[in-house]
């Protein structure tokens, strides 16, 4: 009876875990491709989480990865135990350097730059305060993707209405300031808290303020109540197309609970989203425009998740959805925004990009599936959205997440200008204005060299049926004087310019229905005489020197001649006995030993020489100065490591007799080419394992180039071979094009560590 129970009781455990386990859901990547047959096959069995550039991620049970196999759909299984709400998608912001996801503990797929790691909330928070941007995996509402065609979206344009130029007069940069101050004077928007409610019914009397249906959109999230802040003006014609003009209130930084201002991060983009409110509240539209504020962002865009399911499960027509998150920091002298599409949302860009010419923005469009922010959601969905953010290029903002985030960072004026950027692309789009011609993609200018005068030439715009383009011109970026009209073609040259001013450019093209928005700019300076040539760099060679320098680009332009002294600033002696028709000359017989300084100057057509270039100096190679013994090591102290004072002691009696110099590199940095060059030996020492500087890697091409010239070349430690190659372990196989196949005539290397 007993040994009865016992197994009666292991039957019923073993039926339990089978159970379990086929109800577990497991979370696997599979081909974009494949979805489609995955959700037919699976059925009920499937959960949908992320749509990626290439894969998908989904769930299913154990059982489905069987069908998955018998349909012959390949899978990679991410984890076991597919919980909501314990699993990130994580990304890394471009204006943070020196994060990468080796920082990262629990990477359990990758993709390029999006990564999947699980994590608790309380792992999230940390991986979000330290600047990475999370995504909270929990599942998408599952029904048919039909995104909205743009060109159901288009009524007749009101012509010469002058909406679009009214509108742009209202927007105030004094307004947005008030609603940044307001919100930084909430101390922290950190979502559990109670001054992030606040924060939300501060927003939500703005937008009654303006006369702007204003609502709370509530959503539970891991035990939280939250709530996103909506404002609505309902369409006049059509009120069931919607546009959304959204960003985050919420804030963070490393001490969340006590200080977070938050006033780029997103105080910057709920300025825009309210202002927008205020402006655009004054005027009735055929389309129902909606501004959202949404919490949960910095916790893994939770309030937008929320809206955007419950949106596509109710079925709302949302035409357009354009997310702006930090866009009110700018370091440097050019005004310019990013903006990323999707593969449905080309067309909103463009309208982006035709928005921006009321402005005095600089704004850059491209397509790019990065889920960074609040647009992911409705890009998730099919709805076409768009992400505009600083341009990270140039305006790497240093306050990022931290308690330091506040409005004296923000530039007001530039921040007015992005308003109006989303201001009009939401009048367009919720008036229905036709999508603007796009711009040429490349634009040239070139001073003409007759004084005053510049020849500007472009690509033609890829929309049919252009009749013309304006060239647009002046002495700041993006802050034009009114057009010239330069017909239907694609070169122009511009006059009555001022000599040896900067000048901005930019080309807009021209159908019957619009003006596209500003093309790439690009700059010059009209003058009469050539401009120094640019870029100046030399190559030393055996009692020589190879000079390459940037070309010229007037249009007069007959040569260039090349200059040269022993002493800095001259006086220089002409080289060449003849003008250069190249941007190369190769000098001899110079003197070893000596550093040799080098000037270039262009000249034109009428023997009009302009002025120097830039004076760049080296010493020719002349391996005639004993051994230059380079310390490539990182002085650093571990079990396989000899100190690095011992290691000095060492190579000095070892070298006494000989003519030697020292070179630390972490004092120094690397040595160039042309002090190698002065040397006919390089003992390099790269005993470092841990390649916190490679600087034997780094320097792989000059010690190429000073072997192939005759130099002579030692490399000592255990770890030389790795770092050149810079990838793999030992033992190593080496094919023409490995740096020590083609210099060391090495086919292999070995390496067994350490003995003794």
């Amino acid at each position: 009876m007993k040994q009865s129970f016992i197994f009666a009781l292991l039957i019923g455990v073993a039926i339990f875990t089978a159970t379990a386990a086929q109800s577990q859901q497991l979370l696997l990547a599979i081909e974009k491709v494949d979805l489609e047959r995955a959700q037919e096959y699976l059925v009920d069995d499937f959960s949908l989480y992320a749509i990626l550039e290439r894969d998908c991620l989904i769930g299913t049970s154990s059982r489905g990865t069987v069908t998955l196999r018998s349909c012959h759909i390949p899978y990679r299984l991410i984890s076991r135990d597919m919980k909501p709400e314990g699993y990130y998608l994580v990304t890394l912001p471009p204006f943070i350097h020196g994060l990468d996801f080796s920082s990262l503990d629990n990477i359990l797929y990758r993709q390029e730059d999006v990564a999947v790691v699980g994590a608790n909330r309380q792992q999230a928070e940390l991986l979000s305060q330290k600047g990475f941007e999370l995504v909270s995996l929990m599942p998408l509402a599952i029904k048919e993707r039909v995104s909205i065609h743009r060109g159901d979206l288009i009524l007749k344009k009101r012509s010469a209405d002058g909406l679009i130029e009214k509108l742009v007069r209202e927007v105030s940069a004094d307004s947005i300031e008030c609603y940044l101050r307001a919100l930084e004077g909430f101390v922290t928007r950190y979502s559990p808290t109670d001054s992030c409610w606040s924060a939300g019914q501060w927003i939500y009397d703005k937008f009654q303020s303006f006369g702007v249906d204003a609502s709370f959109h509530y959503y539970d999230w891991d035990g939280n109540h939250w709530r996103n802040v909506i404002g609505t003006i309902p369409g006049k014609s059509d009120s069931t197309v919607i546009v959304v003009i959204c960003g985050h209130f919420d804030s963070i930084s490393h001490t969340p609970w006590d200080l977070a201002p938050g006033a780029e991060d997103n105080g910057s983009g709920t300025a825009v989203v309210i202002e927008a409110a205020r402006v655009l509240g004054k005027e009735n539209h055929p389309y129902t425009l909606r501004f959202i504020c949404f919490s949960g962002e910095e916790q893994g865009l939770v309030g937008s998740y929320y809206y955007a399911t419950e949106a596509f499960t109710r079925g709302d027509n949302i035409a357009a959805a354009m997310n702006f998150d930090m866009v009110g920091y700018t370091d440097d002298y050019h005004w310019d925004l990013w903006a990323g599409y999707d593969s449905n949302s080309i067309w909103l860009g463009n309208m982006m990009l035709g928005a921006s010419r009321f402005s005095q923005l600089e704004l850059f469009v491209n397509y790019d599936v990065i889920p960074a922010s609040d647009h992911w959601p409705f890009q998730q969905y099919g709805y076409s959205a768009t992400f505009a953010t600083e341009l990270s290029a140039t305006d790497d903002y240093p306050f990022y997440h931290s308690i330091h985030d506040t409005v004296g960072n923000l530039n007001m004026e530039f921040l007015a200008e992005v308003a109006k950027m989303g201001v009009v692309s939401m009048a367009m789009v919720g008036n229905g204005y036709p999508e603007p011609s796009l711009p040429p993609e490349s634009v040239y200018v070139r001073d003409a060299g007759v004084g005053g005068t510049v020849q500007v030439e472009w690509t033609p715009s890829l929309t049919p049926d252009i009749l013309g383009y304006n060239v647009y011109y002046g002495f700041s970026s993006r802050r034009y004087e009114k057009p010239v009209y330069a017909g239907d073609t694609t070169n122009f040259r511009l006059g009555g310019l001022q000599d040896d001013t900067v000048y901005f450019v930019s080309v807009t093209a021209i159908d019957n229905d619009t003006e596209s928005g500003y093309s790439m700019e690009t700059d010059v300076v009209p003058g009469q005489t050539p401009h120094p040539p640019e870029s100046l760099r030399l190559v030393p060679t055996y009692l020589g020197m190879d000079l390459f320098w940037g070309p010229n680009s007037e249009l007069d332009l007959a040569g260039y001649n090349v200059y040269r002294s022993t002493d800095p600033g001259g006086p220089y002696q002409s080289v060449n006995p003849a003008l250069v028709a190249d941007t190369t000359y190769c000098d001899s017989g110079l003197t070893a030993g000596l550093m040799h300084y080098y000037v270039i100057t262009a000249v034109d057509t009428t023997e009009l020489e302009g002025r120097y270039s830039e004076e760049v100096g080296a010493f020719p190679m002349s391996f005639d100065h004993g051994i230059l013994l380079v310390d490539g090591t990182q002085n650093e102290v571990g079990p396989l490591l000899v100190p690095d004072s011992i290691e000095d002691k060492f190579y000095q009696e070892l070298l006494a007799g000989y003519e030697f110099y020292s070179w630390d590199c972490d004092s120094n940095g690397s040595p160039t080419i042309s002090t190698m060059g002065l040397y006919s030996t390089l003992i390099w020492r790269a005993e470092n394992p841990f390649l916190s500087e490679p600087y034997l890697l780094e320097n792989a091409q000059n010690l190429g180039y000073y072997l192939a010239q005759g130099g002579q070349l030692w490399l000592i430690g255990w770890w030389a071979i790795r770092e050149l190659m810079a990838y793999g372990s030992y033992p190593f196989t080496f094919a023409p094009g490995d740096w020590p196949y083609d210099y060391l005539h090495l086919s292999s290397s070995d390496n067994t560590g350490p003995v003794g």
